[in-house]
């Protein structure tokens, strides 16, 4: 008989930085490893520590945040992730109620779409995840070339998110305008 064991440890954001800076992230976190958060609004969430194909780490958030948010005014993310709405909602707004010890360690990340046969690049902070990071690749799979799937998404229930007790849709960053949104 197989017994699953769960355990908590004490960390903080800044030693979690510093071993991501050293190489050493692996040292202290787990795939699947949640940690806690409180937003400046008074919201508790959940954040995932997850890794991608290249084995770089990655932090989600495990459901949506209570306030629903349009990717752009037409409902639908065309233009692709540099130029929408929700780009700079999430790294402007939902950025400023992460906790001050969160932001001072996050380092904006670079994030590669083909947009109109173009490839465009971004430096942020907070993004959404990409087809190809929730799905793998698939045949509609193109627009993100560097993203591989992320180990937390290869179990199928961990695609599912929450609105409070509620299942609900959710946006991705690739550039579709048939995406889903809530």
């Amino acid at each position: 008989m197989n017994i699953k064991r769960y355990f908590e440890f004490e960390a903080d954001w800044a030693t979690l930085s510093l071993a991501s800076r050293q190489g050493r992230l692996g040292e202290i976190l787990r795939e699947g490893d949640i940690i806690p958060i409180a937003l400046k609004n008074g919201e508790q969430h959940e954040i995932v520590a997850t890794q991608d194909g290249h084995r770089k780490w990655h932090c989600i958030f495990r459901n949506c945040l209570s306030r629903t948010a349009e990717m752009n005014d037409s409902w639908t993310n065309e233009g692709g992730w540099a130029a929408c709405k929700m780009r700079a909602y999430l790294n402007a707004v939902v950025f400023g109620l992460l906790p001050d010890d969160l932001q001072a360690v996050i380092v904006p990340t670079k994030v590669v779409q083909i947009v109109d046969g173009k490839r465009v690049e971004t430096m942020d902070k907070l993004w959404l995840p990409s087809e190809t990071q929730i799905f793998g690749k698939t045949v509609w799979a193109v627009e993100e070339p560097e993203d591989t799937q992320l180990a937390w998404y290869k179990n199928t229930q961990n695609r599912v998110k929450t609105r409070g007790s509620d299942t609900v849709w959710y946006w991705e960053r690739s550039a579709f305008a048939d995406s889903s949104c809530s």
